[in-house]
């Protein structure tokens, strides 16, 4: 069976992750062929690839080809790949984000032809990235829809958050899978080092991960611990507000340090195996390989949980005891009334920005909330509220309670998390799904496309209970 694996790029990240973990995977299965269409050069995978720089972000190229010659430069890549012939099933990775203006005419050409379609969707436009989203809508010919769907075009998804929105907006089940990413485990475990007084955040800096909240944490629990994150940000348009944050932990003298790994030349598994804990103060998550795989090296995992992500963990056995839905803060902290108005703010433009009506009723009822509660989650407050609150709370000595402790596992516990992770995640379970959903995809019949609409797919995930400032700053 012949595999033609397309993405924008096969850079260092997520989805090329994923992507090696399947490759390495399908390695031992006899009758796979796998080739790579990519729009800037493959130097992460070992696989055969071409180049068809069309496929690009359109931020990142001079030009975009249109739908029409963007089909026939990857139909024709793919046939050079394959010595000639169709790929048997064309397994498209985030194909609906909103990256490519290209992209939504390419999905639904191939689609039309009959091919069978394996739609990836690691993230979503419509989950509060709204330049995405505009930029998806506004290119796209009415004709061509971002949710094309029929026995041969299928949609894929990490988390049972996703597959419930896309089932509620109707897709059908069979035109859905839940493929959680592979968790590959650990080429060594080092033993956990009790005496050990570093607890590290694995994260590239930006608004998403939650840079405040992990040094309030740090705050609260003691100067008897290093707490440290690995990555600066990438993003230029973030430098400054990193910045601002490693100025504020000099000032304030925090027990902390941002993106060592800029100026520490040190590998990864190193930092780890030297770590006690690994915690993480993300606001907002696709799979969650956060919550999963430091427990793979031995690490128990403490910090902000993400019931909509991390329930089917718990579903699968797996207790993650030293998590936290809120951190209460108290409100002579920061000012209650500025930080509704913000939050307010916030979601408004978020709505705007979807050119979407508001839910009047329920801002209103949480803005009210906000401004009233002696107690507040942190997480509500944007960066720079985040930034003032901390200088408050050390200039006037504010009390602040810890929503939890470092975790206190020995390796019976720390083994009865890990050993249901790596059964449940290997890349293994990972590669016998995909080699199922492939076949199932392959046998099914030619029928005509249906779609799903963008619009209830956007009601589903900008809602209020799910906003943070962070994902608008």
């Amino acid at each position: 069976m012949k595999i033609a694996i397309l993405h924008y790029h096969f850079d260092r990240g997520g989805v090329t992750r994923v992507v090696s973990s399947t490759l390495e995977a399908f390695r031992s299965r006899k009758d796979y062929e796998f080739g790579l269409l990519s729009g800037r050069p493959v130097t992460e995978l070992e696989a055969p690839s071409r180049l068809i720089p069309g496929l690009n972000y359109s931020s990142s190229a001079e030009t975009t080809p249109g739908p029409d010659e963007l089909y026939r430069q990857v139909t024709d890549a793919a046939r050079d790949l394959f010595n000639g012939e169709e790929p048997d099933v064309w397994h498209i990775h985030n194909p609906a984000l909103g990256k490519n203006t290209s992209f939504t005419g390419l999905v639904n050409r191939l689609a039309a032809d009959g091919r069978a379609l394996l739609l990836h969707e690691h993230d979503f436009a419509e989950d509060f990235r709204p330049a995405n989203f505009r930029l998806r809508e506004s290119s796209r010919d009415v004709h061509d829809s971002p949710f094309p769907y029929s026995p041969r075009v299928r949609f894929a998804v990490l988390n049972q958050r996703d597959a419930d929105i896309l089932q509620k907006v109707g897709l059908p089940s069979s035109c859905l899978a839940q493929l959680p990413n592979p968790v590959p485990p650990a080429e060594t475990v080092a033993p956990l080092n009790p005496d050990s007084d570093l607890i590290l955040y694995p994260v590239r800096a930006l608004a998403r991960k939650n840079l405040g909240e992990f040094l309030l944490l740090a705050h609260a629990l003691g100067g008897d611990f290093r707490w440290e994150t690995t990555l600066p940000p990438t993003n230029p348009a973030y430098q400054k507000r990193f910045q601002q944050w490693c100025d504020l932990v000099e000032d304030l003298r925090l027990p902390a340090r941002l993106g060592v790994a800029a100026t520490e030349d040190r590998p990864f598994a190193e930092r780890l195996a030297e770590s006690r804990a690994v915690v993480t103060t993300s606001v907002a998550e696709g799979f969650g390989l956060s919550f999963l795989e430091p427990w793979t090296y031995g690490r128990p995992v403490l910090g902000r949980d993400l019931p909509e992500i991390t329930r089917e963990f718990r579903d699968q056995g797996i207790p993650l005891d030293s998590l936290y839905s809120r951190f209460l803060i108290p409100a002579e902290a920061t000012d209650p009334e500025k930080v509704a108005g913000r939050w307010e703010a916030g979601i408004r433009s978020a709505y705007e920005s979807f050119a979407t009506k508001a839910p009047e009723e329920d801002l209103i009822q949480t803005v009210r909330q906000i401004a009233e509660s002696p107690l507040i989650d942190f997480s509500l407050l944007g960066e720079d509220l985040q930034a003032q609150c901390l200088r408050t709370v050390v200039a006037k000595k504010i009390p602040i309670e810890a929503p939890t402790a470092i975790p206190s596992l020995d390796a019976d516990g720390i083994n009865s998390r890990r050993e249901p992770i790596l059964q449940t995640f290997s890349p293994e379970a990972y590669a016998a799904k995909l080699e199922t959903l492939y076949h199932s995809l392959v046998d099914a019949p030619a029928e005509k496309l249906s779609s799903l609409s963008p619009e209830k797919i956007l009601r589903e995930f900008l809602h209020p209970n799910r906003f943070h400032p962070h994902f608008v700053e």
